[in-house]
């Protein structure tokens, strides 16, 4: 028995673990400033979750401009629409921006004006819907005004339908919305 003791108290004492401090640490990758941003970036432009969502709500919009047409018969209707993350999907935009790990609005000028942002899932074929039914379609941003060329370039050559002068409404002096809205 007491060797029995014996054993396992040489045992028990020889394998005890090393004191942390003898460990030294791996070094950490660096953390980007928009690391928080990484993974809806991702999402967006991968997951096909986001691009039957996309999908859904155009579809039900289609369906909302059907019941409104037999409601509306005869009266001039519009649809208002934003244009960034709504009906254009500026997610590369935001992806240069995490791996050159810097922060809006450091090069969304150019990214505008470059002029190609591609469409949000079943945007276009719904917009394209309405104004079959009759509908002018205005575009909405806060976008800056100078950004205009830019910004029509890019919806006129994804095939947005109405994307001019007339039906684009960027911000001049007043962030708000609100007043595009009203006109």
């Amino acid at each position: 028995l007491i060797i029995y003791f014996l054993v396992i108290s040489l045992l028990l004492f020889n394998c005890k673990q090393k004191p942390a401090t003898d460990v030294k640490p791996k070094e950490l990758p660096r953390i980007s400033k928009n690391e928080h941003l990484l993974m809806a970036t991702l999402w967006q432009q991968k997951a096909a979750e986001y691009r039957a969502l996309a999908y859904q709500a155009f579809n039900i919009a289609k369906k909302r401009i059907d019941e409104d047409s037999k409601i509306n018969r005869g009266k001039k209707n519009a649809i208002i629409v934003d244009i960034d993350e709504t009906v254009l999907d500026n997610s590369p935009f935001q992806a240069t921006n995490i791996t050159a790990d810097r922060d809006y609005p450091q090069g969304w000028d150019a990214w505008c004006n470059k002029a190609i942002a591609k469409e949000v899932p079943g945007a276009i074929d719904c917009l394209k819907y309405a104004v079959s039914k009759g509908y002018d379609v205005f575009y909405i941003s806060n976008r800056k005004v100078k950004l205009l060329e830019g910004t029509m370039k890019n919806l006129q050559d994804m095939g947005f339908p109405q994307a001019n002068e007339e039906h684009i409404l960027l911000r001049g002096e007043i962030k708000s919305k609100e007043p595009r809205r009203e006109k």
